[in-house]
C-alpha cells in the first residue's frame, strides 16, 4: 500500500470513529482524545488530518 493509500485510509477510519462517537455522546461531549483512542492512534495523529474535531467528519461527505 502506498503512503498516500495508507493516509487516506487513517483519515476515513478517523472520520469513522469521530462520527461514531458524535452521534453516541454528541460532538460537545467527545474530544480528540477521546476519537484518537477509538481509532487506536496518537491525539497528534488526529490534529496532523484535521484541524478541529468536527472536521474529522468531513471526509465522509465528500
Amino acid at each position: 500500500m502506498s503512503r498516500s493509500a495508507a493516509r487516506e485510509n487513517t483519515r476515513l477510519e478517523l472520520s469513522r470513529h469521530a462520527a461514531r462517537l458524535f452521534l453516541e455522546r454528541g460532538v460537545a461531549d467527545t474530544t480528540g482524545d477521546d476519537i484518537a483512542a477509538a481509532a487506536g492512534v496518537a491525539t497528534r495523529t488526529l490534529w496532523r488530518h484535521f484541524r478541529s474535531k468536527e472536521s474529522a467528519v468531513e471526509p465522509l461527505f465528500t
